[in-house]
Protein backbone atom coordinates (compact mmCIF):
# COMPACT_ATOMS: atom_id res chain seq x y z
CA UNK A 1 0.00 0.00 0.00
CA UNK A 2 0.99 3.61 -0.32
CA UNK A 3 2.79 5.82 -2.80
CA UNK A 4 5.47 4.50 -5.16
CA UNK A 5 7.71 6.78 -7.25
CA UNK A 6 10.13 5.85 -9.98
CA UNK A 7 10.88 6.00 -13.65
CA UNK A 8 10.59 4.13 -16.91
CA UNK A 9 13.24 3.87 -19.64
CA UNK A 10 13.58 2.43 -23.12
CA UNK A 11 12.15 3.88 -26.33
CA UNK A 12 10.59 6.54 -24.09
CA UNK A 13 11.50 7.63 -20.57
CA UNK A 14 9.95 9.61 -17.77
CA UNK A 15 8.56 9.68 -14.26
CA UNK A 16 6.17 7.04 -12.96
CA UNK A 17 4.05 7.60 -9.83
CA UNK A 18 1.48 5.13 -8.53
CA UNK A 19 -0.66 4.81 -5.43
CA UNK A 20 -1.62 1.35 -4.16
CA UNK A 21 -4.84 1.15 -2.16
CA UNK A 22 -5.57 -1.42 0.58
CA UNK A 23 -7.91 -3.16 -1.90
CA UNK A 24 -4.95 -3.66 -4.28
CA UNK A 25 -6.23 -1.13 -6.80
CA UNK A 26 -3.58 1.05 -8.42
CA UNK A 27 -3.94 4.57 -9.77
CA UNK A 28 -1.20 6.88 -10.94
CA UNK A 29 0.44 8.90 -13.67
CA UNK A 30 3.36 8.57 -16.06
CA UNK A 31 5.27 10.74 -18.49
CA UNK A 32 5.46 14.45 -19.18
CA UNK A 33 1.70 14.77 -19.74
CA UNK A 34 0.83 12.92 -16.51
CA UNK A 35 -1.29 10.37 -18.32
CA UNK A 36 -3.34 8.09 -16.09
CA UNK A 37 -2.41 4.56 -15.06
CA UNK A 38 -5.09 2.23 -13.64
CA UNK A 39 -4.56 -1.39 -12.54
CA UNK A 40 -4.24 -3.67 -9.52
CA UNK A 41 -1.63 -5.70 -7.67
CA UNK A 42 -2.04 -9.34 -6.60
CA UNK A 43 -1.24 -10.66 -3.11
CA UNK A 44 2.11 -12.00 -4.36
CA UNK A 45 3.16 -8.49 -5.47
CA UNK A 46 2.73 -9.15 -9.19
CA UNK A 47 1.02 -6.45 -11.21
CA UNK A 48 -2.02 -7.19 -13.26
CA UNK A 49 -1.26 -5.50 -16.62
CA UNK A 50 -1.48 -1.78 -16.00
CA UNK A 51 -3.59 0.03 -18.57
CA UNK A 52 -3.42 3.78 -19.12
CA UNK A 53 -6.02 5.93 -20.82
CA UNK A 54 -4.29 6.86 -24.09
CA UNK A 55 -2.01 5.69 -25.53
CA UNK A 56 -1.98 2.18 -24.09
CA UNK A 57 0.86 1.90 -21.55
CA UNK A 58 1.12 -1.66 -20.27
CA UNK A 59 3.24 -2.52 -17.23
CA UNK A 60 4.39 -5.98 -16.21
CA UNK A 61 6.41 -6.88 -13.15
CA UNK A 62 6.34 -6.99 -9.37
CA UNK A 63 6.15 -4.45 -6.58
CA UNK A 64 8.11 -6.87 -4.39
CA UNK A 65 11.02 -6.73 -6.87
CA UNK A 66 10.25 -3.03 -7.53
CA UNK A 67 10.89 -3.43 -11.26
CA UNK A 68 9.46 -4.74 -14.47
CA UNK A 69 8.90 -4.02 -18.14
CA UNK A 70 6.52 -1.83 -20.08
CA UNK A 71 5.06 -1.71 -23.60
CA UNK A 72 3.34 1.11 -25.45
CA UNK A 73 2.33 0.15 -28.99
CA UNK A 74 5.68 -0.56 -30.72
CA UNK A 75 7.77 0.93 -27.88
CA UNK A 76 9.05 -0.91 -24.82
CA UNK A 77 11.48 -0.74 -21.94
CA UNK A 78 11.85 -1.23 -18.21
CA UNK A 79 10.57 0.48 -15.08
CA UNK A 80 11.65 0.76 -11.45
CA UNK A 81 9.75 2.03 -8.40
CA UNK A 82 10.60 2.88 -4.80
CA UNK A 83 8.04 2.94 -1.98
CA UNK A 84 7.75 6.38 -0.37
Amino acid sequence: MGKWVGSYEGNESGTLIISVQKSGNITGTYGPNNEMVISSVRDDGALNPVLSDTPIFLMYGSLIQKKGTWKNKDKQGSWTLTKQ
